[in-house]
């Protein structure tokens, strides 16, 4: 019992807090930036565009730890440019029909590096960035707030106002 009201007033320290967020928010951040930096390279990689059709469309359910969304196969028009006559994309909650048409980008270079368009998830990257910002700021928020109520707390005491 008095294990579980020690950690209880460990979680509601402040000081815990500002240390959790400031541990979790530029971890977050971190991830989001790579994540976005990732999709962009990509991007700027594959500058060359071809046609392809949807000839199926999977759904995956990856679970309780991971998204869940669709994986769309596509057969490109001209099947010189690619060593596959399919292309996966990547798992993507934009939701595909069989026979529709789609962008594929791929880098002229080696197109086995390529993605299909709507199907990439750049807004992930966002999403994880506006995240790790928000927990960042958060934590330095309550540092601040925290060094105040010391600072306060400290002053009360020696005037003797406990």
């Amino acid at each position: 019992m008095f294990y579980f009201l020690y950690r209880l007033r460990l979680a509601l320290n402040p000081l815990a807090l500002v240390i959790l967020f400031l541990t979790i928010g530029p971890l977050v951040l971190g991830t989001g930036i790579y994540n976005y930096m990732s999709s962009k390279r990509l991007a700027d990689k594959c500058t060359a565009i071809t046609v392809g059709v949807v000839v199926n469309v999977e759904e995956e359910d990856a679970g309780r730890y991971r998204d869940s969304g669709y994986i769309a196969v596509v057969e490109p028009d001209d099947g010189s440019i690619f060593n596959y006559t399919t292309l996966r994309s990547a798992l993507t909650d934009h939701v595909y029909q069989e026979g529709e048409r789609v962008v594929i980008k791929y880098d002229p270079s080696d197109s086995s590096t390529y993605f299909i368009q709507y199907a990439e998830f750049v807004s992930d990257g966002m999403i994880t960035i506006i995240v790790g910002a928000f927990l960042t700021v958060f934590g330095l928020g309550v540092l601040v707030l925290y060094k105040k109520m010391k600072k306060r707390d400290n002053l009360l005491a020696s005037l003797g106002r406990d």
